[in-house]
Parts: C-alpha cells; structure tokens; sequence
C-alpha cells in the first residue's frame, strides 16, 4: 500500500528524517521545502522503507486493512543497518535491526551492495604486477656512489678530470667508411669483419683511392661505439683511445728522388675527432689530443730506392707490450721486430736502433743512416678527451661516433700509385658518472641527457630526448651452454644475432661415432633479466646446413623443425627455456641469424569491464611542451599554457592517461579530464587511437622537444583490477606474487654493461573515496585499516661483490725501493794513436792520477788530434748478475775529474770528455756529451753533480748518442760521428741488449807539451725493485660496488611525496586498535599533527583518491664478479579499510548554508524500523494537525 504525507506549509527545518524531493526524484533530502513553498503531497509505497510521520493510528488512503499485509517490508535503503524477521502477531506486526559495523562504517564484507551514489564509501583497485612498471627517481634508482669514488680516486692519479666516475670500454657495432665527397674508397682487412678488425690486436684496415687520381680527398673511418643502457652525454666525463696507425704512400716509379713526394711533417697528418649526435663534424672540432695537446699526427711510409721511411704511432693497449711483464701487470714496449713495427713486421731495422723516453714517460724507437730513417712512437697516455664542457650534444640514441681521419695528398697523385690509412685496432675507454637514467626498465633515446637530482632528492630531468617504459624490452641471447657442438670462431659474435640482416653466430656439429654421426645440442641463455615462468614473445631465424632438419624446443617441447626455422613475435605462456638440437651422419653447422624476446606486456584488447589501464608521470611544473603516447598511438602534445587544456600548478602535478572498455580514452592533469576532448589542444581520443586496433601493446612514452626539458618525479605503467569484497580471500588468491632471476652477474671480470638487473615489484593500492564527499575530515574521524602484508626480498643473502675491469688502465709506475750500484772500471788498455802515452802504469783510480801526455812534440806539431783511452767496463755496466734485465735501471750516470797541467808556453786550452761504447746491431753507438768540456791550462774540470755525495750519478740521460766510429780525424761535425741520434733519453733501460763495454776519454790536443790527469772515473747507477714502466691500474682490480634493496609501504601524500609507513618487510595492522588507525601510522611515520586529507589527492580515480605503494624491490649489478639469484615477494592477504565516522557528522552541519548534506550523505547514524509506529513531539509547535 501507500503512505501519504500531505501539506500545503510544510515546516521543515525540525524534522530529522529524509523525504523524497520531487524536483530530484534521484535523492532523499531534508531540505525538502519551506513555509512558504507547497509541494503538494507525494505517495511513497510502504516497501520503501522510508520512515513517515503520520498522525497516530493512520493511514491515509494506505488501503491497509490487516498487519499481515506488512509482513512484505523491505530494509531502509542503508546498508548500515542489519534486519532482523519481520514477524506478525494478532493485530501486531515487529522486527529488529542492529548497526552492520565498527563504529557505524561501511560494512565492505555485505552482499548488499549499493551503487556509487546510494551510500558505497569508495572502491578499491590494485596494481597487477605482472603488467605493471614503476619507477619513483626519488629513490628507486641504483646507488654508483659507492664504486664511483672508490674507483674514481684511482683513475684521479692517471686522469684528474676522472674523480667520481666509473670507466668501462664500450663496444664497436658499427664501422663506416668514406672520402670526403661522401664515397666508399676501397678496403681490405685482416679481421672476420670491419668490427672485428677494428677491435683486436693484431688485426689491419687499410683504406686507399684506388684511382689514385682521388689520393688527394680525406678519407675517413667512422667508428659507432655503443654505450651502456642509457648513457648520454652529459654522463660522458671523459674518452680515452686506444689505436695504432700509419699512412703509405706507394710510389709510382720507386726510382724517382725523394723530392718528388709530400711526405714531411706538415702532410698527410692524421687527426681523431669527435662527431656529434648526426654524425656530422662540429663547426669547432673536438679532437683527441695526446698527453702533449698535438692533435694531429704524421706517420708516413714511403720505400724508393734512396729513401726508406718507416713510421707507426702507437696508443695505449694498441702497443705491442713485452709478455715478460704484462703477467706482473706492468707494459713495456715489446722490442720483437715482428711487433715493434706492426706495418713491416718482417723488414725492419729494430734490432739496430735504440728504445727511448721521452718526455711526459713517452716511448720512441729510432733508427737512422743514409738510407734508411725508421722512427716509432709508443704512447701508453692514450689519445685523450675531456668531454665535461662539450656543451652540445655527441650522443645519440646510446651511441659515441668517433672519425678517424687522413688528410688527402696535397702532392703530384702521379707520382703515387696508392696512399693508404691503416689502422691496427680502435678501442676506447669512457668514464662516466653513472648520474643519469640508470634503470634496465626505461629506455633514454634521442641526442638530449637525463640528469638524477640526487643531491636534492629530487626527480629525473628529461632534456632533449624521449623516455619509453620498456617492460616490452627486448632480451637478446647472451650465450649458448653446448653439450655437443663447437663455436665457429670465425662465427662467435652473438650481437649479430641482434639485427634481422646476414650476418649469424654459427655452431658446428661435433662428430659422435658412426652410430650417432654428427650432433648439435645446446641451450640459449638470456639476459639477466629474463624471469622463468613469465610470459614472452619470440622471434628467430636458424638454418641448419647440407638440407639437414633441426629442431627448437620450448619448455622441452618440439616447438618448430626443419631446415629453416622462422617465426615474429610468437607468444609463448609460461617460458622457461629454450633448446635446439640436430643429428644427422652428415657433417653440418647452424647459424642462427636472429633471435630475440620480448617480455608480455598490456594489451588493449584484453582490458576487461573490472580493469583499468593508466599510464602516469608526475612532473614538476613546466611550460613546455610534453609529448605522450601508449605503444604505437598517435602522439599528444601537451601544452600546459593552452587554453583549452588544464594547466599545471607548481610543485608535482600527476598527469594520466586511462583506457578501459567503458570510457575508452581519458587524459587528466591533477584529476581534472577537462583536457580531454576534441578542440584543438585538447587530447582527442580519436586522434590518439584512430582505428580499431591501431593501439595494441600499452606502454608509457614520454618526450620533449629538442633544447627542453622537464624534471619527471615518477613514472608508471599499470594495470589495475577491481577488488571484490564478497570474497576476503581474494586478496591473497589475486595478489600475491613471486619474482626471481638466476645468475646475475658476469661470474668474473667484464669491460661494459654497468648496469643492474632489477627484481622490481611495486603494487599500487587505490582506494577511490566517493566523489560526493566534500570534506573527508569533517565526513570521517579516522580510517582503520585491518592489513597483513608481505614485501620481501633476499637482499640480506647477498654477499659484497665486485667490479672487475676486464681492461687495462695505465699509469707511470713511480720507482720504488730505489737503490744504487757504484763501481770503477777494472782495466785500461794502451792509449791510441801511440804518440800518447799512459804514466804510473799501473794506475789506482782512487789514489793516483792517470797521467796522459805527448811523445813526440815536432810531429804534433801544432795540430790538433784526439786521443782515447780505453777502459773495461764489462764487469760493471752489463748487470748480468745483480739486476734480472735492463728496465729495472732507473738512472745511469758517470762521474769523473780531470787536471789540465802544461810545461810550455802559450798552450791553448783543450776539449776533452767520457764516452761510453755499446755495440747495437751491427753499429757501433757512443754516448757521450752534447760539448766536449772545454778546460784551460792550471785548471780543473770535474762532472759531479751532489756535494753530499762524493761520487754521484751524472745522468747519462742528458748524454748525445751516436753511430758510427768514435773519432775521425778531425773535430769536424760533420765527420765527427757517422749519424746523430739526439739524446740518449734511457735508451739503456729500454734497449733490452744494451750493455757498456768500454769508456773512451776523448782529447783535443793543444799542441806541444801538455799534461792532462784523470783524477777519478766512477760510474752509479740507480736501481728500482719494480719494472721501471706503465703498470696496469684497472684489470682485474676488484671494487666494491653496492647492491640496492627498497622495499616497504609508502603513502602518497597531498602533494605527491611518498610517505614511507613502513621499511620492514611486512606490515600488519587491526583496525580495532591503535596499529590500525590511519591518523596514527602517519604520526608513527614522522607527520606532525596529521589529518586524513594529508592523504588525499585527486587523479583519474576520483578526487577523493588515496594511493599505497608497496615496494619489494633488488637490485643487483650485472656486471658483479660473483653469480647471484634474486628473489622478490609481493603478497596481500588483507587490506581493508572501513572508515570511522564522526559522532556528530552531518548533524552539526545541517544549517550551514556551505555544507549541503548530499555532498557527505552520512549522519548521525539511527536505529530505523520500517513499521508503523507511534511518535510524541515534545515542541509545542508540532502536532499532527500541522504535519
């Protein structure tokens, strides 16, 4: 039946109950009319439940004639209340009722529940974590700190621009070569490959015109080095290079004279550069330098027949270095022919000519006579770059493009039949900070930077680039486990499995008797990252040879077999490994030309009624524009000062874009879709996914145009799932996960690929509050949260590990231990020519004076000879027995004291000096000193050089060398040595087979009646314990790098800051006490006074839209020397929340004219029975006659 309420004044503002609103048929409300407003009358059927006033005992017009007809109510529409039987007596009709919750909440657990509107407090979703990716630069980022400054204060010593980086060799994978005019030249090379040449030791390119009417265009070698994940360049401190090059120019005619071709200091230089990120050289250059700032470099070769010219230039660990050290960890130029000049191994003169150091602990070879000019150069230095101040761009995409170049042939090209580069190995070392976008879950592209704001814990800025969430990454084979079958070693180069193109990795087959034949049998292996039991997309390409059928398994099952196995982006469920096999009794080999997989990620088309798929990126503000899109999408451009978008405010904003089957596509700024649409600036869903299917794959692009920027906080790609309450156990059944990676690490020493895996499990928790609450303070007095959470990871179980370099690098190493060895000649044999003569014979060098003077006076008559005196120094100088070889001298020095005494008058003054003999080759080379000493008459000459010691070293090193006899007839330079070689620079501690035999003292007479005493001769000689050369700073050197674990809850607050709740690795909460109330656990967190709209944000969830994160996160580097499995937990078994309402809410705000009673819908809640019942009014105002 009906119930009827009529009234032309009805007087509202005392009652306290609800009625329909005729002009909202939609709401209950109590301002339902005035005293000056009729709303007539309205029915309401009985079922309702609605409570009535009506006048005792009526029911106008209900019709109801008998209490059983009541029997049928229904409960009042809030699920706040809990109905008993309703049961009928004689004449009587009664029920009970009870409050459904804890302090009148929400009871999430009934059956009855309401839609948005009626009286539902929120809705709950959480993250799938299978599908989701999330990255917060605040903290989730790997710590470098530690390994850059323990190996940074090392690589300081050899490079001071180096402090706080981190050094690792990049590989080549890409070579180009071209003329100037943009031509191919011709080439040869020795490797399997361009890469391969370029990358070994041993290997030569050579690169020439072969028209040599093209000689005179520069050539150019262009190098592509790939980079670690996501290098930039501002990451980019520093480059050094390692190379060994020449250039030849072939003559036409080898009879023609020397003058006829260019080939001296000033032509055919080479030059190393930098090009910048199109590949194109800058305005400026940036060129390596070598550690003496020359930048370019001349190495010519040229044979005719009366000139030969052999030159090479060497750099870094391109030189050739002597094994006899290299196991001690120190090089020294190897002097074997064979390696000492790489371009004329076999027909070269270094077993004649003289090692040196130079300057800045430079090596040089030289030789030289009148035909043949051989001259090497050794630089363990490495050419260098300091990038920290390239202010424009010299990376793209990850990749560093240095140009090698070789001016073009400025002289007659008719006179050359060919003018050659050739290069002998291009390697280069690069240190870098580490301070960028260091997370194997997001790939930097474009030539711009990321820069990690550590130092003010802030975001990530984007200059110049794009950033693309890659759990769609793609994982490349990183190596084969045979049990039969042999790496082709001219095929052994997995990365050429990484492109679709011809170039393969190829396994053998091993022969197995003549039963089984020939059999290949292996596994493929993956990157660190690839997680057993996840879901992949694959794709390859392997041909077996000789028309024999292989066979590819998955997961031990056959998966595809023949001759040609081929398929594109398979999806494979639950992969766990991958085998291939083959047999056969012919001899047979596979190459697998491609193969790759691809981690399962959100497909649009899967998204369910009960899923939402949101991509978000929480930036700080900005006026530029930011481009976004979701796999292949079309791209929005976001301008944040357009009119017809939402702007953004300072601090973080969170912008979103959503998909669900429902509402499709959405855009929001802070919570606010306004900006979606199809104006003109808006985001416009068709525009964004224009066809059917044009959207498959969802991933979160983010870009910005070049020269802009923006600082990203955080960065997600997720999928959520709606929770159902009727089943508590669904929490534990749908969100409790397990991650884990095996092997992870290099198992030793690598040269690149610092990066770390990450076992990253970060779950968002979403509670959406419903939109019409206005004010969650004044609505709730507190939220109780009944949890039990698991966040866990095995980063307790993992050892301290370390970075080994699988490189070299050097530096000087400082002598150590120096010692010294003094002695005297032991013998002296008869002066030459035989009209000088030797007095007190024999003589005792350190008590009496040799004494050398004239026979016969008239046949020198004033003519000036020279004379020498020969002593044996073998005993001494050879160090057969106290030192292992020559590089262990640091210093050699000589020391002597001379008398000049005359018994005639007007005697001029004479030259006179020590020179040493060694024999070389077949040469004979001196050393002695760039002036003979010039000493007069009564006076003395001595070559001591400290007074504190009376005998010391006199450096030899300061000493002229020569080849040739040692005196002619005459002072005459030009007669006076056969051949010049400048200074003598430590050619005896680098010359292996140098040893001193012999000291001549030279004389210059003066004329008649000359006495000269040699009062002392004594050579020192400094010695080291340690080879006095390069040692190597890096290989194998073990530092420590960290490993990185976050893991907890964390809360996000009004202003988009994580608020960490808990750091343990669970959290358990009750709502019946203080552990469960939401107030608390954000005091426990360190809020002052804090109130529940501290943690409320507005996002596409709603406005009233609180958000948990747990994390359970490791990482762990790749490029550790020890092996480790990582293990990742992610479990809810409960997360409820049932909020707790104010005692008074709603009640004590019902006059307010700025708090309407619909933007809350809860009150003080009360008992409601829908019977018929009596009611007494206890204001004098209200009786039922003015109801």
């Amino acid at each position: 039946g009906n119930v009827a309420a009529k009234n032309t004044q009805m007087v509202s503002d005392k009652l306290d109950f609800q009625i329909l609103n005729p002009n909202d048929p939609t709401h209950y409300t109590f301002a339902y009319g005035t005293q000056y407003e009729d709303w007539n009358y309205q029915f309401d059927d009985v079922t309702s439940g609605m409570p009535h006033v009506l006048s005792q005992g009526v029911f106008a017009g209900s019709g109801i004639t008998d209490v059983s007809e009541l029997v049928s109510l229904t409960e009042f529409l809030n699920t706040r209340m809990n109905y008993g039987t309703i049961s009928s007596g004689s004449g009587s009709i009664s029920s009970s009722a009870s409050l459904s919750q804890y302090a009148t909440g929400q009871d999430l657990q009934s059956t009855a529940y309401n839609s948005l509107y009626d009286n539902q407090y929120f809705e709950v979703w959480a993250e799938d974590v299978n599908f989701g990716n999330s990255i917060d630069f605040r903290d989730d980022l790997p710590d470098y700190s530690t390994l850059a400054s323990g190996i940074g204060d090392l690589t300081d010593d050899v490079i001071t621009q180096t402090s706080n980086t981190i050094p690792y060799k990049p590989d080549i994978m890409n070579v180009e070569i071209k003329n100037e005019g943009g031509s191919p030249p011709d080439i040869d090379f020795e490797g399997t490959s361009l890469i391969d040449t370029l990358t070994t030791q041993n290997n030569r390119l050579f690169v020439y015109e072969s028209d040599s009417y093209n000689a005179f265009k520069d050539l150019y070698v262009d190098v592509t080095f790939q980079l670690d994940h996501n290098e930039d360049f501002k990451s980019i401190k520093y480059i050094l290079l390692s190379t060994s090059f020449a250039h030849r120019l072939i003559p036409e005619d080898s009879s023609d004279d020397i003058g006829q071709f260019f080939n001296g200091d000033n032509d055919n230089n080479f030059a190393f550069s930098l090009l910048d990120s199109e590949s194109t050289p800058y305005s400026t250059p940036y060129y390596f330098k070598d550690i003496e700032l020359k930048n370019s470099f001349e190495a010519t070769n040229l044979i005719i027949d009366d000139k030969r010219t052999y030159k090479t230039i060497n750099f870094g660990e391109s030189i050739y270095a002597d094994s006899s050290y290299t196991s001690q960890g120190y090089y020294a130029v190897d002097n074997d022919p064979n390696k000492a000049n790489f371009l004329y191994p076999s027909s070269n003169n270094i077993n004649d000519g003289l090692f040196t150091k130079v300057t800045n602990n430079r090596f040089e070879f030289n030789f030289e006579d009148n035909i043949i000019e051989e001259k090497h150069k050794y630089d363990y230095n490495y050419l260098r770059l300091d990038t920290r101040d390239i202010p424009e761009s010299f990376v793209q995409d990850g990749k560093l493009k240095i140009r090698v170049s070789l001016e073009g042939y400025t002289g007659p090209v008719t006179k050359i039949a060919k003018s050659e580069l050739i290069l002998r190995q291009l390697q280069a070392i690069v240190f870098s900070d580490k301070d960028n976008l260091n997370s194997q879950s997001w790939d930097f592209s474009g030539n711009g930077y990321t820069k990690n704001k550590v130092e003010e814990d802030e975001g990530l800025i984007l200059n110049s680039g794009t950033i693309t969430s890659n759990s769609q990454a793609i994982q490349y084979i990183r190596s084969t486990t045979r049990t039969y079958g042999t790496v082709n070693p001219s095929y052994n180069d997995l990365t050429a499995t990484r492109t679709f193109d011809a170039n393969f990795y190829q396994i053998d087959a091993n022969y197995y008797g003549p039963w089984t034949s020939y059999l290949i049998d292996f596994a493929f292996n993956f990157d660190t990252s690839f997680s057993e039991g996840e879901d992949y997309f694959i794709s390859y390409k392997i041909v077996t040879s000789q028309g024999v059928s292989g066979t590819l398994k998955i997961d031990g099952q056959t998966f595809q077999s023949g001759t040609t196995i081929e398929v594109n982006n398979q999806l494979i469920n639950g992969l766990t490994s991958i085998t291939y096999e083959s047999i056969d009794t012919i001899n047979h080999d596979v190459k697998i030309y491609y193969f790759k997989i691809v981690k399962s990620i959100p497909i649009k088309t899967d998204i369910t009624s009960n899923e939402i798929y949101r991509a978000s990126a929480r930036i700080k503000k900005t006026d530029n524009i930011i481009f976004f899109s979701i796999g292949n999408s079309g791209v929005y451009a976001y301008n944040p000062t357009h009119q017809n978008t939402v702007p953004l405010k300072e601090g973080i904003n969170s912008i979103q874009i959503t998909y669900d089957p429902i509402n499709l596509w959405n855009f929001y700024v802070n919570g606010d879709n306004k900006g979606t649409g199809t104006a003109i600036g808006k985001f416009d869903p068709s525009l964004f996914d224009q066809s059917p299917g044009q959207i498959t794959d969802l991933y979160l692009t983010i870009s910005v145009e070049q020269d802009r920027e923006v600082e990203i906080i955080e960065l997600k790609n997720q999928l959520f799932s709606k929770i159902d309450y009727n089943d508590s156990s669904n929490w534990e059944t749908d969100f409790s996960d397990v991650a884990s990676f095996s092997n992870v690490g290099t198992g030793g020493p690598t040269a690149n690929g610092l990066d770390y895996s990450e076992n990253s499990m970060n779950r968002e928790i979403i509670y959406s509050f419903n939109e019409n609450i206005g004010n969650i303070d004044a609505t709730f007095e507190d939220l109780r949260l009944w949890s039990d959470l698991e966040f866990s990871t095995n980063y307790n179980t993992l050892t301290q590990e370390q970075y080994d370099p699988a490189f070299a690098l050097f530096n000087w190493n400082q002598p150590a231990n120096i010692y010294s060895i003094s002695g005297t000649p032991d013998t002296y044999v008869q002066p030459i020519p035989s009209y000088l003569v030797v007095m007190n014979d024999p003589p005792s060098l350190d008590d009496d004076d040799i004494i050398i003077s004239e026979i016969d006076n008239d046949w020198l008559y004033m003519e000036s000879v020279l004379g020498e005196l020969l002593f044996n120094l073998e005993s001494g100088f050879s160090f057969n027995q106290t030192l292992p070889d020559n590089i262990y001298v640091v210093d050699v020095g000589i020391n002597y004291k001379f008398k000049y005494l005359t018994t005639g008058s007007g005697v001029n003054p004479i030259d006179i000096a020590i020179n040493l003999h060694f024999d070389r080759g077949a040469d004979d080379y001196h050393v002695q000193r760039d002036f003979t000493r010039h000493l007069s008459p009564g006076l003395e000459y001595t070559e001591f050089m400290d007074t504190n010691e009376y005998f010391s070293s006199n450096d030899l090193n300061i000493y002229k060398v020569a080849a040739g006899p040692p005196y002619a007839n005459t002072i005459d330079d030009n007669n006076y040595y056969s051949q010049d070689f400048g200074d003598f620079n430590y050619a005896y501690t680098y010359t292996d087979d140098v040893s001193f035999d012999r000291a001549y003292i030279g004389l210059n007479s003066p004329g008649f009646g000359f006495r000269v005493s040699l009062d002392a001769l004594y050579y020192n000689i400094l010695t080291s314990t340690e080879p006095n050369t390069f040692e190597d700073y890096l290989r194998n050197q073990p530092f420590d790098i960290a490993n990185g674990e976050s893991v907890g809850l964390y809360l996000t607050d009004k202003d988009f800051n994580s608020i960490e709740l808990s750091n343990a690795e669970n959290f358990v909460s009750n709502g019946s006490d203080d552990s469960g109330s939401m107030i608390k656990i954000m005091e426990n967190a360190g809020l002052e006074d804090p109130s529940l709209s501290d943690s409320i944000i507005r996002d596409s969830f709603g406005k009233n839209t609180m958000s948990f994160t747990m994390k359970s996160n490791v990482y762990y580097p790749n490029f550790a020397d020890g092996l480790k499995s990582l293990f990742a937990n992610n479990t809810i078994k409960d997360f409820t929340i049932i909020p707790k309402l104010n005692d008074l809410e709603g009640n004590g705000l019902q006059a307010s004219t700025t708090y309407q009673y619909e933007d809350s819908w809860y009150h003080e809640q009360e008992l409601v029975l829908a019977n018929p019942f009596n009611l007494t009014f206890s204001s004098s105002s209200i009786t039922p006659s003015n109801v």
